[in-house]
């Protein structure tokens, strides 16, 4: 059997799902933004990860800059102040009124006064001079570094940190020929900028290609003032053994004497600080208290070396306990001896230090 349809139903059929005009085109262009989108987001995606990969890059190697800035300071830091007849000082003792960089740390040989001059000491008659000599008379020749990134011919001159004009900026330039490396964030935004801390950048090489730089600064922590709490403030031990400590210890740690600490309401917070910014955190302490970066410090640790002769200092706490009879003239009982006539005796310390006795 035979079926015929009238060919209006085809057309209208065939005009209603596939002949629609433009159909094609707009169904073409739809795909080829959505390509397009998917390309921009792979395109975006790749410039991200590879700026990301640069990123990384520049902050391993400004990250391995610093670990070999740490490494040279440290070396440098052990060949300075390793021996024992060695001694670190601020170059704020140069001058009295204006010195470029008074933060930067300097070593110096030690010397035995008296050794190939005459000797000299207060306590003897007729001898108007202190024992130390002066630093003016031929003393420079002891001066042996200063512990800062600097170039080869700056770093033993003494005379440097008062007249060198060396100003760095935190995040310095390609053209910048030192970095600051103690500001504002350790100092506060009322600091002087007398008291910010530059280095000089040096190069880091590799064949004659400057691949990088770096700088480096030790500060000196014995040149401040160490933050402790008065361990003996309700002290109540009168044993002997107690009031020998006392005697030995200040009569006041001077704490509220800080700037930010004038308030502090709980004295024995300050036995656990983990770090200076966390001075604020005190009871009563201000915001200013952790800008005390050059002044003050919670660590404060030492070697009780003996600068003169090397090795560490003799404890005389075991010998100053007894009496000591004037008849025991020996050269072991002499603090200073220059002759058989001019000498001090260990006598005049011991009666000092016997005074908690009689209290």
């Amino acid at each position: 059997m035979n079926i015929h349809i009238p060919s209006i139903y085809l057309r209208q059929s065939r005009s209603k799902y596939g002949d629609a005009p433009g159909f094609a085109l707009v169904a073409t262009i739809s795909v080829m933004v959505l390509l397009v989108m998917v390309a921009l987001a792979m395109l975006s995606l790749t410039t991200i990860e590879l700026r990301s990969n640069k990123h990384g890059s520049a902050m391993a190697e400004a990250k391995a800059n610093a670990r070999m800035s740490l490494m040279l300071a440290l070396g440098e830091l052990q060949a300075a102040m390793g021996p024992d007849q060695r001694i670190s000082a601020s170059a704020a003792i140069l001058d009295e009124t204006t010195v470029n960089h008074p933060h930067w740390t300097g070593v110096w040989n030690s010397w035995k006064a008296g050794e190939g001059e005459a000797s000299q000491h207060r306590t003897i008659s007729g001898v108007d001079d202190e024992m130390h000599p002066s630093y003016s008379d031929s003393r420079e020749d002891h001066f042996r570094s200063w512990l800062v990134s600097l170039n080869p011919d700056e770093i033993e001159q003494v005379s440097l940190p008062t007249n060198l004009a060396l100003a760095g900026e935190t995040k310095p330039q390609g053209s910048a020929d030192a970095v600051r490396l103690v500001g504002s964030g350790s100092l506060g935004t009322a600091s002087d900028a007398n008291d910010y801390v530059s280095a000089r950048l040096l190069p880091v090489r590799s064949g004659n290609a400057v691949t990088g730089r770096y700088g480096w600064w030790i500060g000196d922590e014995s040149q401040k003032a160490r933050i402790m709490d008065d361990s003996f403030e309700s002290d109540t031990d009168n044993s002997l053994a107690g009031r020998l400590a006392r005697q030995q210890s200040p009569g006041s740690t001077g704490t509220g004497t800080i700037r930010g600490l004038e308030n502090i309401t709980s004295d024995p917070q300050l036995a656990g600080l983990p770090s200076l910014s966390t001075l604020a955190l005190l009871d009563g302490a201000t915001a200013d208290a952790p800008f005390n970066f050059h002044h003050v410090t919670p660590f404060s640790y030492q070697v009780l070396a003996d600068v003169r002769e090397g090795g560490l200092k003799r404890d005389l706490s075991t010998l100053l306990e007894r009496p000591i009879a004037l008849q025991e003239t020996g050269d072991e009982f002499m603090l200073y001896k220059f002759n058989d006539n001019e000498r001090v005796p260990i006598q005049d310390l011991a009666a000092y230090y016997q005074l908690y006795q009689q209290s």
